[in-house]
């Protein structure tokens, strides 16, 4: 018995000095969330959009906080294209929705149709994907926000 109780408090010792400190991950992820939180508080689309980007990694959360952000300013396609792109990352998001709510916004945006491209590739139409890819061809710019954006740059 005295051996278990031994080993338990050698345990407790040795975790103590495996973390004596806060990481520095740690603290990093600390300072995300009290500024996202922070900017979840206020009450406009871009404090609400910003928190969403530095929420990234709660798909969930950060579609929620978009949903909030387009209520408040429902004409901006920027917010329009961010609300698709995290609707694509939450199951049970309805990410063509999104997406046409993004092409009746900003029509020449050629990225407006790219989810409508990777729908109709794992839904494994041709169809689709030639009226999807059609549509691109004829998009007249190519703008796309957000991080790791592969969209920069107007259309040829």
């Amino acid at each position: 018995m005295n051996s278990v109780i031994l080993m338990a408090l050698l345990c407790l010792r040795m975790a103590a000095c495996a973390s004596p400190h806060e990481s520095s991950e740690s603290k990093r992820e600390r300072s995300i969330e009290e500024a996202a939180a922070s900017l979840e508080g206020k009450s406009d689309a871009d404090s609400l959009a910003a928190a969403a980007l530095l929420l990234q990694r709660d798909p969930a959360r950060t579609l929620e906080l978009l949903a909030r952000a387009t209520t408040l300013a429902p004409q901006r396609p920027d917010l329009a294209w961010l609300h698709t792109q995290a609707c694509g990352k939450v199951s049970g998001c309805d990410s063509q929705a999104e997406a046409e709510r993004l092409r009746i916004l900003d029509p020449g945006n050629g990225a407006a149709w790219l989810p409508a491209v990777a729908v109709a590739e794992k839904a494994h139409d041709d169809a689709m994907q030639l009226s999807a890819l059609s549509a691109l061809a004829r998009a007249t710019m190519w703008i796309c926000t957000g991080p790791r954006s592969s969209c920069i740059s107007p259309a040829p």
